[in-house]
């Protein structure tokens, strides 16, 4: 055997031994097995054994899966003459009995006659379907071999999801995605959506949804997509549920100015309507007739800035009530009285 000058090992670069009897020659060096197409070009192209050896391997596996399907069908015809036999006879049978006056085996004949029809076609598609569901799976698994990520499961969509974005983009970097990216969609508007914020709406992978099942490839370009307030109303408050509703509760004045600071409000006023006229009223006395908040009445969930004006208007007794010579001559009694005692 003897070297050829010009032609080298395409992996390790030696020079490869070539003595025209055969178109195949093994680098003494690196031990790769090199195919050569033409001496005086000096062209040559590497063998990949892996890949043959692959090739051999999904022929072998392609027929012994045509054999299985060969064989199932030969069952299924089996089952499928049978399945005839056995059908024509309940239809048989149904029939005859509705003829001679049985109502009720008369439609029993014609739902079984119904069944027998259109049962092959459903199972033709179900077979369909499981045929496609494995040729996806097979699909799938052979990128995931070659290094793709399955979409995680704890991040599939639900009805109601509570996974909140930061927790979402571990679990998506844990999987192996390197470009993952947290997406405020500023979308909500009231304090009734307070419990979806932070949560996820959406993982879009390379600009489409990700679902269940599907597989990625590790730099692919991952967004989180999730719900938040905009910048200006993330810094909004609400106003307690309690002053809202102020038909259903009894809440006194300073009660009321209390629980508005608490939730942050720092512009609070009261004011006196001074809109009680008769001692059978007494019982509304120093209690919150409504709250507004720049100059409109406050509503349950509805965000309010915390500098915003507030006012906490209460019931109290009228000018003319409390200035009645009557009732003031009455109270002066009744303070002597009390002073002796």
């Amino acid at each position: 055997m003897s070297k050829t000058a010009g032609i080298r090992c395409p992996h390790c670069d030696a020079p490869l031994e070539y003595d025209g009897s055969s178109r195949y020659v093994t680098c003494e060096y690196c031990g790769s097995n090199v195919e050569v197409t033409s001496e005086n070009e000096i062209v040559f192209h590497t063998i990949d054994e892996a890949k043959v050896q692959r090739t051999k391997t999904e022929r072998v596996v392609r027929l012994k899966e045509i054999d299985a399907q060969m064989a199932e069908d030969e069952r299924d015809t089996e089952h499928q003459n049978w399945y005839r036999i056995i059908w024509g006879g309940i239809v048989a049978v149904c029939l005859i009995a509705g003829l001679l006056g049985n109502e009720d085996m008369f439609y029993l004949a014609f739902f079984a006659a119904i069944i027998g029809f259109f049962g092959k076609p459903i199972k033709a598609y179900l077979r369909k379907t499981e045929e496609k569901e494995a040729r996806e799976e097979r699909a799938r698994q052979a990128k995931i071999d070659d290094g793709y990520i399955l979409f995680p499961e704890d991040l599939t969509f639900k009805i109601f999801q509570t996974v909140n974005a930061s927790t979402a983009v571990d679990i998506l970097k844990n999987a192996g995605f390197t470009n993952v990216q947290p997406v405020n969609l500023r979308d909500l508007k009231d304090g009734s959506q307070m419990n979806k914020k932070g949560i996820i709406e959406h993982v879009i992978i390379d600009g489409k949804e990700a679902y269940k099942n599907d597989v990625f490839p590790p730099d692919a370009v991952v967004q989180v997509q999730f719900h938040d307030y905009s910048e200006l109303l993330s810094t909004y408050i609400m106003v307690p549920s309690k002053l809202a509703y102020l038909g259903l509760y009894t809440i006194t004045t300073p009660a009321a100015v209390e629980m508005l600071k608490s939730a942050g409000f720092t512009n609070v006023s009261i004011v006196n309507l001074r809109d009680l006229k008769e001692s059978s009223e007494k019982k509304k006395k120093d209690t919150v007739s409504q709250v507004v908040i720049d100059g409109k009445n406050v509503k349950e969930h509805q965000l309010y800035p915390p500098n915003g004006n507030v006012q906490v208007q209460y019931h109290d007794f009228t000018e003319e009530y409390y200035n009645n010579p009557v009732r003031v001559a009455m109270n002066a009694v009744s303070s002597k009285i009390r002073s002796k005692f």
